[in-house]
């Protein structure tokens, strides 16, 4: 929930040497992080329970892209999608330009029911190999399986 997804914030915040994460005002792109009271860019973190090799491509509501592609053009600003899996933890660099791939098979969140039927559960999906860079990150990480 949103205690969990605050200290996995707080956790990219410091590895990235910035200092300190707020919620936005965005439905799809959760947090916005400052460095010396200055937006750096905006973070939408998603935990997963799976290791990063266990799947060939991963994927999360595709309205997470269109609102963070809106968001780089509105206020020039980089905007990442860190997915945090048991063994590491990786990042999406979101481009502004590109065209990313829709998944076919729409999905409804558990903990989003009424939202069932709308734009945000088709979903994107994701190359791991290709799309996501490692982070040198290892907190919260299991260390063997």
């Amino acid at each position: 929930g949103e205690e969990r997804e605050a200290l996995l914030a707080s956790i990219y915040v410091k590895h990235i040497a910035a200092d300190e994460h707020r919620k936005t005002n965005e439905i799809d792109i959760d947090r916005l992080i400052y460095k010396n009271d200055e937006k750096q860019c905006y973070l939408e973190i998603k935990e997963r329970s799976n290791s990063l090799n266990a799947y060939k491509l991963t994927q999360f509501p595709y309205a997470k892209i269109e609102t963070g592609q809106r968001l780089m053009k509105e206020e020039n600003l980089p905007v990442y999608i860190v997915l945090k899996f048991t063994d590491c933890w990786a990042r999406l660099t979101l481009d502004a330009n590109r065209e990313y791939e829709k998944g076919s098979q729409p999905f409804a969140p558990r903990y989003r029911s009424y939202q069932q039927f709308r734009q945000r559960q088709v979903p994107v999906k994701l190359d791991v190999e290709r799309d996501l860079e490692i982070l040198k990150l290892r907190d919260l990480c299991l260390e063997e399986y």
